[in-house]
């Protein structure tokens, strides 16, 4: 019974020398350390030892979570920047694409701009579209079969 009372005691004597215990839990344990001389000695070592201690300076701590904030947003915001030279890229890239379908469209022949024929190139090279071919010429027609071979 002694033994699980110390046992009990000893888990809180760090908090009871930080001042971090409840009333109610510091009244028991103060009542057993007054009683018993091995918890009463390890209180006092625990005293020592807690008085030893180096505390740090009050601003320090605003000053660490400061720098912390500092830095965690220049992470963020290198994460995100990092990828602006890909990104740079793949635009240049779909816009030179894009650029390269609208100004370099295939040359109109003499064919395509006659009145009569509607001819233009399809995605697989073949031509596509509706022929009239009412009123062709010999040398239309010679034409036509230039551009198809």
């Amino acid at each position: 019974m002694i033994m699980w009372e110390c046992i009990e005691a000893k888990r809180y004597l760090s908090s009871l020398v930080r001042d971090e215990l409840p009333e109610d839990v510091k009244t028991e344990v103060d009542l057993h350390v007054s009683d018993c001389v091995d918890c009463s000695n390890e209180l006092e070592l625990i005293k020592n030892l807690f008085a030893l201690r180096v505390v740090a300076p009050a601003e320090l701590s605003s000053e660490i979570k400061r720098t912390l904030r500092t830095e965690i947003l220049e992470v963020e915001t290198l994460t995100w920047k990092r990828f602006l030279p890909a990104a740079a890229v793949a635009a240049f890239l779909v816009s030179a694409s894009l650029i390269d379908r609208v100004l370099l469209l295939p040359e109109v022949s003499l064919l395509e701009q006659d009145f009569f024929v509607n001819v233009w190139p399809s995605e697989d090279y073949d031509l596509a579209g509706s022929l009239v071919l009412d009123n062709f010429s010999e040398e239309s027609l010679n034409l036509l079969f230039e551009e198809i071979r």
